[in-house]
């Protein structure tokens, strides 16, 4: 179970990002209303937080939502953002564990792409010796 201080934190910042996500709008099948479409890929460890999180969301909005995590690494999520070189990018948010490259950064925001790098989690990494 996570932690309830730790959900709300990181709901606050998912909810700042998707105030300003680029996501794409869809027509239910009985067309009576939109759905928010917000897709992401990234890295491994923060998954089941975002998982439950995008759970949360679905249920509390006034606005009917589709959200998707795929947990497939640090680089392939940034990749999926990035998009390839017409900036056509695959998933409306990434994350990994260390920041764009400033290469990348300055790429989509030269292309006119707003780009949010918001700490969401913290992970604990442990050195063992012998």
């Amino acid at each position: 179970m996570v932690p309830t201080k730790m959900l709300k934190c990181a709901a606050a910042a998912f909810l700042l990002f998707l105030g300003s996500a680029k996501a794409a709008t869809d027509v239910e099948v009985g067309g009576e209303s939109d759905i928010l479409d917000l897709h992401g890929s990234g890295t491994t460890n923060p998954s089941k937080y975002y998982w439950q999180l995008m759970d949360l969301m679905t249920e509390r909005t006034s606005t009917p939502l589709k959200m998707s995590y795929r947990a497939v690494g640090s680089s392939t999520g940034q990749h999926e953002l990035v998009g390839d070189d017409s900036f056509s990018s695959y998933a409306d948010f990434g994350s990994g564990d260390v920041p764009l490259s400033e290469e990348d950064y300055l790429a989509l925001t030269g292309a006119g792409i707003e780009v949010y790098q918001v700490p969401v989690l913290l992970g604990a990494i442990s050195f063992f010796h012998s």
